[in-house]
């Protein structure tokens, strides 16, 4: 078929070379590419959940510095649809912000929040229980703040945790 083996401990030597060379130049420009297509996918997701905290309104009168550091704080769940996400009664200690999905609130009344919208806000502030079950309607994914979490943060910043005492009691 007119394949060239080299015959010589140096030409199998150099061939080798050759070879890893060869595939070096293919393997590191795909991993450099990779990396800037994580790190874009990453600035893309930092924006839409620092885009949502910014939307709620407890948080929309924090400094962007606060708000930064609520967003490192947050955590992705996701949640499959009919999944409860939390019972009527059960201890409040997270609020969740819908990245994507719809959820149902059972109160009353049934009410359907969507993307944008977020629950659970006394659990950060009250010891109270739950006051509704809230299920997926959708698969869903929410962004989760626990109370250590902001409570960690409301140590850094006092005047946060105040005006969310305010707003809340409202």
């Amino acid at each position: 078929y007119g394949d060239v083996v080299p015959m010589t401990d140096l030409g199998k030597l150099l061939a080798s070379f050759t070879m890893l060379v060869g595939i070096g130049m293919f393997a590191l420009p795909a991993a450099i590419l990779a990396s800037a297509y994580y790190e874009e996918i990453q600035k893309k997701n930092f924006l839409v959940s620092f885009e949502a905290i910014a939307s709620v309104p407890l948080f929309q009168e924090l400094p962007i510095g606060a708000v930064g550091k609520i967003n490192e704080k947050l955590q992705a769940v996701l949640v499959s649809e009919h999944e409860t996400i939390f019972s009527k009664g059960e201890k409040a200690d997270s609020m969740f912000i819908i990245e994507y999905g719809k959820v149902k609130v059972e109160i009353d009344n049934p009410v359907y929040l969507v993307a944008g919208d977020y629950f659970g806000e006394m659990g950060l502030l009250g010891n109270a229980p739950r006051n509704a079950t809230i299920t997926a309607a959708d698969d869903t994914k929410l962004l989760e703040l626990t109370k250590s979490d902001l409570e960690e943060l409301s140590e850094e910043h006092p005047k946060l945790f105040e005006e969310l005492e305010l707003s809340v009691s409202k």
